[in-house]
């Protein structure tokens, strides 16, 4: 976990150097909450509860929602959170999930031993599950 923990603050760095807010605040919710990152295109204003982040895995399917290993929504940090600015439709973030993941494959070490869903995750160390939830809010 500690070679895994370094490149993702090296990854971090990169991204950061960049000052590009829309695509640190991509990548720290990645690492914060475990989502799929091709989950994270969906998300948007009616998703977040505070802090927390309420979506569908579409991978897993039905009425599937993220949640931590205590049963709460993912929670993502107060920093993390005052970098979404969303559009007029409520969304988050832009561009492409192709473009999201060359951006981070491009930050990571040299010839990374890791990949994106090492760093989801990594999660500071826990592991998103999921359960079934018969009524979903969206």
């Amino acid at each position: 976990l500690a070679e895994i923990a370094s490149r993702i603050e090296i990854a971090e760095k990169t991204i950061r150097s960049e000052q590009k807010q829309e695509r640190i605040a991509y990548f720290r919710i990645l690492v914060e909450t475990g989502i799929r990152h091709t989950q994270l295109m969906d998300l948007w204003e009616e998703n977040l509860k505070g802090n927390q982040i309420e979506l569908l895995d579409k991978k897993i399917g039905g009425n599937t929602v993220y949640v931590d290993l205590d049963g709460r929504l993912p929670e993502i940090s107060d920093e993390t959170k005052n970098m979404l600015v969303a559009d007029e439709q409520g969304y988050y973030f832009h561009d492409t999930v192709y473009y999201y993941r060359m951006m981070i494959y491009a930050a990571m070490p040299e010839e990374p031993d890791i990949h994106i869903h090492d760093i989801r995750y990594f999660q500071r160390g826990k592991y998103v599950v999921h359960y079934k939830r018969s009524n979903p809010k969206r």
